[in-house]
């Protein structure tokens, strides 16, 4: 967890050169970003964000870099299906709408073509669940809340 963005590390970026030797690097984020807002009372322990059709957003993938082009990625069979935020001992949540607390995923341009699932646990040890059921496609190098 890292306030108001995502956490250290947790965003790819792949490099291309326009030619072989060549000491000039482009620089392409790889990832989408989707931005859960949460208020009311409480502490945030974590948050898991998982597929509803077994889409692979974490670990092993092949990521092809092209000069001047988009990058793509092709996660691996053995990725996993979930990516959960550990936000520490706790994020208190702003107490209205207004005042949101914003948690930050970084994923793999993805097609939730059964929508998604979010968990939010609390320090207590209880959780919230938002499910969503409609197709989402999430695109590279864009936010999404």
């Amino acid at each position: 967890y890292a306030l108001n963005s995502y956490g250290l590390g947790a965003n790819t970026m792949v490099a291309a050169t326009k030619t072989l030797g060549s000491d000039e690097l482009h620089f392409k984020n790889l990832c989408s970003y989707v931005v859960i807002q949460l208020y009311g009372t409480g502490t945030v322990k974590s948050i898991t964000l998982t597929g509803n059709n077994g889409e692979k957003l974490a670990g092993t993938a092949t990521v092809t870099p092209v000069y001047g082009e988009t990058p793509s990625a092709v996660m691996s069979n053995a990725a996993t299906t979930s990516i959960t935020l550990d936000c520490g001992d706790g994020v208190a949540l702003g107490s209205t709408e207004g005042t949101a607390t914003e948690f930050w995923f970084c994923i793999p341009p993805t097609t939730f073509s059964k929508g998604f699932t979010i968990k939010a646990t609390n320090t207590d040890g209880y959780f919230m669940e938002k499910v969503t059921s409609s197709k989402k496609v999430f695109e590279r190098n864009t936010k999404y809340e």
